[in-house]
């Protein structure tokens, strides 16, 4: 950013974009759980990830129409999930 103080005393402030305006993105796995394409476990059409309170997450299956719990560590929670997710 440069700041000018203009001749009436206004100070004029300029965001100069840095040499390289796009951001640099690196993906790293750091967790897995579930397989795609069938079998024990897979997911057949993931509609929604949110994360809880516990630092573990829910993941919703629209095709199995079921909501899938997990802890931080990516184990199965061995609280029921839902199944049969209706539309709201």
């Amino acid at each position: 950013m440069t700041a000018d103080t203009l001749p009436h005393g206004r100070v004029e402030a300029v965001n100069t974009p840095p040499p390289d305006p796009q951001p640099t993105w690196m993906l790293r796995e750091e967790l897995r759980v579930g397989t795609v394409g069938g079998g024990p476990g897979s997911f057949g059409q993931i509609k929604g990830l949110v994360a809880l309170d516990d630092s573990g997450f829910a993941v919703v299956d629209a095709r199995a129409q079921e909501v899938r719990i997990f802890g931080a560590d990516g184990s199965r929670s061995p609280f029921p999930f839902f199944s049969r997710v209706s539309s709201l």
